[in-house]
């Protein structure tokens, strides 16, 4: 499975994901890239959040219907 793959199909069971979920499970280095190239055929959107506990910023993409997100090529 390619990491487009992975990203799609962890969006499509959840409905969102960061960088550090991409780089933990996936092994994607850059999703700032993937969600680029991803973002030609998907709507993706972004935003950023902020730790509780840390206060650390970091950005989340999502989509808005992930029923119909599951265009998955396999």
């Amino acid at each position: 499975m390619t990491q487009a793959q992975s990203i799609i199909r962890h969006l499509s069971k959840t409905g969102s994901i960061s960088q550090r979920e991409a780089m933990l499970e996936y092994g994607v280095a850059s999703l700032t890239k993937a969600i680029s190239r991803l973002r030609k055929n998907y709507t993706i959107l972004d935003d950023w959040h902020r730790n509780p506990i840390t206060e650390h910023r970091y950005k989340r993409y999502w989509v808005i219907d992930r029923d119909n997100f599951k265009k998955v090529e396999e």
